[in-house]
């Protein structure tokens, strides 16, 4: 997989993007958090690969489809230009020590 910005493997020493992308200076003020849609799971994929956990765009689909119930994940992502930067998992969890308790699964980020 190469950046489609600088032809070289996304976020290495050479990317553009790490450089000056999704951090450039004025662009975390136009960042944007919102909850994920399904046509977000390609993006999803890709973030989570580059974290050392493959994934393709219909598998992150199966596994969103999976978090039941509802009221219990929430999934978000950082937007920033149109182009998602990260992704947050956020569960609610019952102990025994609290009696609730958000957590958050995973983050993953460009």
């Amino acid at each position: 997989m190469r950046c489609g910005s600088c032809g070289v493997k996304p976020y290495s020493s050479g990317c553009v993007k790490k450089a000056y992308g999704a951090r450039k200076e004025g662009v975390l003020r136009n960042m944007r958090i919102r909850r994920a849609a399904k046509n977000d799971s390609a993006r999803i994929a890709e973030l989570s690969t580059q974290l050392g956990y493959p994934a393709t765009g219909q598998e992150i689909v199966q596994r969103m489809e999976r978090m039941r119930p509802t009221a219990l994940h929430a999934v978000f992502v950082a937007e920033s230009e149109k182009l998602v930067t990260g992704w947050l998992h956020v569960s609610v969890t019952p102990l025994l020590e609290v009696p609730l308790r958000a957590e958050v699964k995973r983050v993953g980020g460009g």
